[in-house]
């Protein structure tokens, strides 16, 4: 069976985790069951259920088996697989490589293909002969389109190749990777193995395009969302860079005492901080928003002040939690603008604010200790990060990497359910966030089972 003419210079790709490819060299390109029996662990980038799915799966057509007896690529480049990690917080896009290997390997009698993605709960068709190809959506696998306009055409535009247990890494002809020094990382990992390398190649290679890009950022190549490493590397830089200015001069004009001055100063004036004035009115595109920005903001204090999460905390951790409460969504006056002047709907926010918090804790507060200064820039960054946990899917590991105490826990809970809670409309009607049904129920329910999971390794990392 050969691949015909029309689709014969296409090529099929896999995205996969840079920390991977040591083992793809050494063992080749593997399904995720023969991982398994090989005792091979690999940086996963799939979701837990799509994963539970594929382990049943039948495959009616070529060598049989399930869906994770294969190795799975997809016949885009741009993947809406992608977009939903990317999203879901839990990758980093520069350390991913889309890893391209010529259709014709479809001519295998190992290689099975489908019309649409195998993650569902409804299979695809499955195809043997490379003479089925006709049969998938080409227009909507090549477009260049971030969305779909049906959650059917999201799936046939990931219509997979399979190949059965094993691929060998000569098979890989391209490698596209995200800018120059993941290139040369990659080379040297061939250079380790003692292999040649195949062409390493950059987005938009043979005119098809592989990565998220923010095109709203005009400061060079931007991924839509920041990914976990690169947040915590941030976070880390601005607490550190924080405390160093400071230590060579002080704040000449600090225009608060401390950070509990901060706190009554802001009750008074909403506005006393540029930051909070650039938001204060700021209309947003976001539909699970009932109001504008800085109206948001107060309700998010309001709401953490009255919340027994935020009464049983100390003191000390209640005047740093309001402040972080105040400056929560100042990264959203640093969000692109829509052509109706709202803020754009920017799962990035947080990171966006960083620079902002450290201008603040470097300038505008006269008296603040070190832990202060980490912990606000914690909770600001990372004040959404238990509910996309419960939410969305987010990496509960996450939380280890950053959090140092039970009160960095408390603190971001008792925040990040006030963000969550301020949401629902006065009266306590359930129009909880339409695609998140309960999700605040759900946060709750949850806290003390992921706190005790949390303070239990923390311990184990001492």
């Amino acid at each position: 069976m050969s691949i015909p003419d029309e689709h014969k210079s296409r090529h099929i790709y896999q995205f996969t985790h840079l920390e991977n490819l040591p083992d793809i060299l050494q063992h080749g390109l593997l399904s995720y069951n023969e991982k398994e029996r090989r005792g091979i662990s690999h940086i996963s980038i799939a979701s837990s259920s799509i994963q539970d799915r594929r382990a049943v799966m039948d495959v009616p057509v070529g060598p049989g088996g399930v869906v994770h007896d294969y190795v799975p690529f997809y016949f885009c480049s741009r993947s809406p697989m992608l977009l939903s990690v990317v999203n879901a917080k839990n990758v980093d896009q520069l350390y991913l490589l889309y890893l391209g290997v010529p259709i014709d390997v479809l001519a295998l009698p190992k290689a099975v293909f489908t019309n649409a993605s195998a993650n569902t709960a409804v299979p695809p068709t499955f195809y043997s002969d490379p003479s089925d190809l006709a049969n998938l959506d080409w227009a909507n696998i090549d477009s260049k389109k971030w969305g779909s306009p049906s959650d059917d055409a999201r799936h046939a535009r990931m219509a997979e190749a399979l190949i059965h247990r094993r691929l060998k890494v000569s098979k890989i002809d391209h490698i596209i990777v995200w800018n120059d020094m993941v290139k040369e990382k990659v080379e040297e990992i061939y250079a380790e193995a003692d292999i040649d390398p195949p062409a390493i190649v950059f987005d938009g290679h043979r005119g098809r395009h592989f990565y998220y890009i923010n095109f709203y950022d005009k400061g060079g190549r931007v991924s839509i969302v920041t990914g976990p490493i690169c947040l915590r590397n941030q976070y880390e830089a601005a607490a550190k860079e924080v405390m160093e200015t400071r230590s060579e001069e002080s704040p000449d004009e600090a225009m608060f005492d401390s950070i509990e001055d901060a706190v009554d100063e802001l009750d008074d004036d909403f506005c006393a901080l540029p930051e909070l004035a650039e938001i204060n009115d700021l209309p947003t595109a976001n539909q699970e928003h009932r109001e504008d920005v800085g109206a948001h903001t107060r309700t998010v204090v309001d709401k953490l002040r009255n919340s027994d999460l935020f009464e049983a905390l100390s003191d000390r951790e209640k005047v740093l939690v309001e402040f972080a409460a105040y400056l929560h969504d100042i990264g959203k006056g640093k969000s692109p603008r829509d052509d109706q002047g709202r803020q754009r709907v920017d799962a990035d926010h947080p990171a966006r604010a960083i620079s902002l918090v450290q201008r603040i804790l470097t300038e505008d507060i006269e008296t603040i200790d070190e832990e202060e200064v980490r912990q606000v820039i914690l909770l600001v960054a990372y004040h959404d990060l238990i509910g996309d946990i419960v939410g969305k899917g987010r990496d509960r590991q996450q939380l280890l990497e950053v959090l140092e105490c039970a009160e960095d826990f408390d603190m971001l809970a008792a925040l990040n359910c006030a963000d969550v809670e301020s949401l629902i409309p006065e009266g306590g009607l359930a129009r909880m966030i339409s695609s998140h049904p309960g999700w605040l129920e759900r946060i709750k329910a949850g806290l003390p089972d992921l706190r005790d999971w949390v303070l239990e390794n923390l311990e184990d990392e001492e």
